[in-house]
């Protein structure tokens, strides 16, 4: 079922992904609407899983030096299984199913390149349907959202 947004859920939405720390009041006054109608819209955007309201950390900031993409070649018939495996591991911040040249990519923290190694080596190479993996380790990272 596809949800449709309207186009003050869509305003709402932008200036959300620009500061969602922004208070109902100072969003409303933005939008000409009242903080009331912010905080149902909003309350209703989350309910209907359009939008989710995170903290995305800084990974060097909390000890994670090691920022990672993983390319996956994988079994067709297990890309499903595969991306629910790989979902569960906490240093996997990001996980999809992809077109083109890899069937899965993920992008990955870790503490140190020591522990990126243990990982691929005892959980990744133990996921049946894995059938090449390839790792491309961030050195800049320019923009996170």
């Amino acid at each position: 079922m596809v949800t449709m947004i309207d186009s003050l859920d869509k305003q709402l939405i932008d200036l959300l992904t620009q500061d969602a720390r922004q208070s109902s009041d100072v969003l409303g006054k933005r939008l000409d609407v009242s903080s009331s109608t912010i905080r149902r819209r909003v309350k209703k955007l989350i309910e209907q899983g359009i939008i989710n309201i995170i903290a995305v950390a800084e990974p060097v900031k909390v000890g994670l030096s090691v920022e990672a993409v993983i390319a996956f070649d994988v079994s067709h018939e297990k890309v499903n299984s595969i991306l629910k495996a790989i979902r569960k591991y906490p240093q996997v911040r990001w996980a999809a199913a992809m077109s083109g040249r890899f069937d899965i990519m993920a992008l990955v923290w870790f503490d140190s390149t020591e522990d990126l190694y243990m990982f691929m080596e005892n959980e990744i190479g133990n996921i049946d349907g894995v059938l090449k993996s390839e790792t491309f380790i961030c050195l800049h990272v320019e923009k996170r959202s």
